[in-house]
């Protein structure tokens, strides 16, 4: 459970990530399983703009912030609405993988612990859908939402609203984390059910 909640707290606080090579909307991983569309009009994320935007990050804890910008660890897939730079929250969703997951896993046990270390490092956190465990889909899966304040270097704050879920598959969990403005002005929820729709777990 500990590598886990590791993995899922990284996946969380990493701004998305890297891109698969090919030009298609779908991005499959068959060692792992898993195949996600994004829409057309989206992009993936390049490893220079994930570089790039870990320099743009920030966080109240400076020593895990720097950390992060010295041992980059690029989730398996990240996704964007708009080309970056994008000077606002830019819709996206990015996708990460722990191993060693188990059926005793609690996996809303391990979301609230996640919840708690956030708390730390965003300022005006707010959790708006406690951790669950649900389904996605028809998928088991856990879930939690939370608001809170994005701040970026030159001191300005965006109001920010993320999702994380959590999906076993086999022995290890999937982390999808969402993330889009809270009043939706750059992008709406709805516009990731399609993605979300689109996976598919082998």
């Amino acid at each position: 459970m500990k590598a886990s909640l590791t993995a899922i707290y990284l996946a969380a606080i990493l701004l998305p990530s890297i891109a698969p090579a090919a030009d298609t909307n779908t991005y499959s991983n068959p060692a792992l399983g898993i195949s996600i569309t994004k829409p057309g009009t989206w992009m993936f994320l390049t490893t220079n703009q994930h570089a790039e935007n870990l320099k743009r990050a920030t966080l109240k804890d400076a020593e895990l912030m720097k950390r992060l910008r010295e041992h980059p660890t690029p989730p398996l897939v990240g996704m964007l609405k708009y080309p970056e730079p994008f000077d606002d929250v830019n819709p996206n969703v990015r996708i990460t993988v722990a191993e060693g997951y188990t059926p005793s896993i609690d996996l809303s046990q391990v979301l609230n612990l996640l919840v708690v270390s956030r708390q730390t490092n965003f300022d005006s956190f707010r959790v708006i859908v406690s951790p669950t465990n649900t389904t996605l889909f028809g998928r088991s899966a856990a879930f939690t939402k939370f608001y809170y304040d994005l701040k970026v270097p030159d001191g300005r704050r965006f109001p920010d609203w993320e999702e994380i879920w959590l999906v076993p598959h086999k022995d290890r969990i999937f982390i999808i984390v969402l993330e889009l403005r809270q009043d939706e002005k750059s992008g709406t929820r709805s516009e990731f059910d399609h993605i979300l729709k689109s996976l598919k777990l082998e």
